[in-house]
């Protein structure tokens, strides 16, 4: 085997939650810093003594820290789909499988997707392959190795992925994510795949195929 492993939330008419958390936020400093005894058109705030103005310090700094971050919070998750904060090509997602599927050995497989950088992916683009295996088998069962079966459009033999020598209790699963680099354009294929001690998963299990465009 070759391994190859912004948010906008709207706030009333149309202000962003982003601008009202740095507004509030301000305020709150502001008066901290005064320390209260200030009167706004119908709003008073009385004189605060020092522990209070410590406390309305540091909830307008809490308003202000959330205003800032939150159009970074999906990036931070890592999602795929979200700009990456480095400025990388995002991923992608290319192909998902909804269906469960049950092999001859009783291993189930399930969210069966694939990520690419571009759609269609480009020569030299990583392609991500996620899927999870569950032992449906009513006992323990030794997974020696969990992979994606790979062949690049000359049916070259190019799987990927980490062995992983797990025993599984009944109705157990595993989870699955790998990646590769197509390297030539056409049409590549994809399946989810594992070893029971020598024995391979069903030939082109659940098989994809993937377009890879110059």
């Amino acid at each position: 085997m070759n391994h190859s492993c912004v948010a906008h939330w709207e706030g009333v008419d149309g202000v962003t939650v982003q601008t009202i958390s740095l507004i509030v936020g301000a305020i709150f400093i502001a008066i901290a810093l005064v320390g209260g005894g200030v009167t706004v058109k119908e709003v008073s705030v009385p004189p605060l003594p020092k522990a209070g103005r410590i406390s309305t310090g540091v909830i307008g700094v809490l308003f202000i820290c959330y205003g800032a971050l939150v159009n970074y919070i999906p990036i931070l998750s890592g999602e795929p789909g979200t700009p990456s904060p480095t400025g990388a090509p995002e991923e992608i997602l290319i192909y998902a499988d909804g269906e469960i599927s049950i092999s001859r050995d009783k291993v189930r497989v399930a969210g069966l997707k694939a990520f690419s950088q571009h759609n269609p992916p480009h020569v030299n683009d990583r392609i991500t392959i996620k899927f999870s295996l569950q032992n449906d088998t009513g006992q323990p069962l030794t997974l020696r190795t969990v992979f994606a079966g790979a062949r690049d459009p000359a049916n070259e033999n190019n799987d990927f992925g980490e062995g992983v020598d797990v025993t599984l209790a009944p109705s157990q699963g595993i989870g699955f994510k790998s990646s590769i680099i197509v390297t030539e354009s056409g049409v590549w294929q994809f399946w989810p795949c594992y070893t029971i001690g020598d024995i391979y998963c069903p030939n082109e299990w659940r098989s994809f195929q993937v377009a890879v465009v110059e």
